[in-house]
């Protein structure tokens, strides 16, 4: 049986061979879907997988149009078969779109976290030979020096030392003096040196 879509006749027949299951109708109407396809979705960039889903979402949309009531005999086929294959393509355009933007913004969301790992880790690193070298420098303090950095670094003022102390402030501001002094020294021994 060859579906020729002119003959009125022969196009109710089998529509109605499609509606009873007809393995036959089925076996045309597939056919003339894979036709149509062939000649409608001519884009490389469709995988043959994605033709092939394509072809078997237009095989069931357009035999659910044909199964209902309203379904027109006087249109042909093959405009059913084109109208759906068109939107098929478009819906996988904009899917393949979709899927390309959202990799897109996965790739740039994970480079940007792994930068701002490096970064974190190069940051930390200099941490590390920051408080290497503090430590090397801490070695030329005293205790009471070093109690008094203790405080500076978590950003007391000399008053609030002193205080907490129980020392007069004079003595703070002293100790604050020597540490700058032997500090600004280690540093630029360290420049000389670098």
């Amino acid at each position: 049986m060859r579906l020729k879509p002119t003959q009125q006749a022969d196009f109710k027949n089998f529509v109605l061979n499609l509606k009873a299951n007809r393995p036959e109708a089925l076996h045309e109407f597939i056919r003339t879907v894979r036709r149509c396809a062939m000649v409608g979705i001519n884009d490389y960039r469709i995988t043959p997988q994605d033709f092939e889903d394509i072809v078997q979402e237009t095989v069931w949309a357009v035999y659910r149009k044909i199964c209902q009531p309203e379904f027109h005999l006087d249109v042909p086929l093959e405009h059913y078969i084109n109208k759906t294959l068109f939107y098929k393509k478009m819906d996988y355009r904009r899917k393949r779109a979709y899927y390309q933007t959202s990799m897109t913004h996965f790739i740039e969301e994970f480079e940007m976290h792994y930068e701002g790992r490096i970064k974190k880790t190069q940051g930390f690193s200099m941490l590390k030979e920051d408080l290497a070298e503090t430590k090397r420098a801490a070695q030329i303090l005293s205790e009471f020096e070093l109690e008094i950095l203790e405080y500076l670094i978590e950003e007391w003022t000399p008053n609030e030392i002193a205080s907490e102390l129980g020392i007069p402030a004079k003595r703070v501001y002293n100790a604050i003096y020597r540490l700058r002094k032997k500090l600004k020294g280690r540093l630029l021994q360290n420049k000389e040196i670098h």
